[in-house]
């Protein structure tokens, strides 16, 4: 028999086959999730909906349901990247934004070797991997040394290892023709946290006056992301300014 131990969203029901079981069987429990989420948006640290799954001769399992929305905090970022094509039995796919910066105001890069790179538009995973083997560990232990995508690769935060600097279009669709490639608001290349989170009204701490570096870049070049009201931007900028960055991870299924 399941039971829902605490409130489900509204308009997240199940259903069971587990009713009758002959000693050795299995069941099916498949939860279908409605269009309120479990993780409000706004809430920094939302508890799951529980769910126990009893029978007369068996232990009580607790199962927590999540429902997500765009900016639901979950894994340990802002949801911006919802993937529900993966099987019904694994956790659904995405990425999620960081809850706080991973740099205020520093360089790309110790020197623009790696501005040279073959660095791409989309895949922020690949180009942090790619920065990080050219540049090595930082000179020094200051903060101000942590360039960073180093700073994004080397981040423990919320419990996971596997952050990175995020690609100028994971950052933002092109609202300026500047040439990104990232596509527009109605038709972004990627899901993107200007899109899905900051055009969505969503409170996720990006600074109104202060840009975010990118691990994409034009010939030498750095692409970077404004946030500012009626002003989002893509720009580039020299390996040696001083902007902040946002680390990125994929969901873990």
């Amino acid at each position: 028999m399941a039971t829902a131990t605490t409130a489900q969203p509204a308009g997240t029901s199940f259903t069971t086959d587990c009713a009758t079981l002959a000693p050795g069987a299995s069941c099916t429990l498949t939860v279908t999730p409605g269009a309120t989420p479990s993780a409000t948006p706004g809430d920094l640290a939302p508890l799951p909906a529980e769910m126990g799954l009893s029978g007369s001769n068996t232990n009580t399992l607790a199962l927590s349901i999540w429902v997500l929305d765009f900016g639901s905090v979950y894994q340990g970022g802002h949801l911006f990247d919802i993937d529900d094509s993966t099987p019904a039995t694994a956790g659904v796919g995405g990425k999620v934004l960081a809850l706080n910066d991973a740099t205020t105001f520093t360089t790309w890069g110790p020197d623009d070797s790696a501005t040279r790179l073959n660095l791409s538009l989309t895949d922020g995973a690949a180009n942090t991997a790619a920065i990080v083997s050219q540049y090595g560990p930082p000179s020094s232990p200051s903060p101000t040394a942590r360039y960073p995508a180093w700073a994004c690769a080397s981040s423990d935060d919320a419990g996971f290892s596997d952050w990175y600097l995020p690609a100028i279009c994971e950052l933002g669709y092109d609202s300026t023709g500047r040439g990104s490639g990232c596509g527009t608001s109605s038709s972004p290349l990627v899901p993107n946290v200007l899109a899905n989170l900051v055009d969505r009204g969503h409170a996720v701490g990006l600074s109104a006056i202060n840009s975010y570096w990118s691990s994409s870049t034009v010939p030498a070049t750095p692409w970077v992301q404004l946030y500012a009201p009626g002003a989002n931007a893509h720009h580039q900028d020299s390996y040696g300014a001083g902007n902040s960055s946002r680390c990125v991870r994929a969901l873990t299924p």
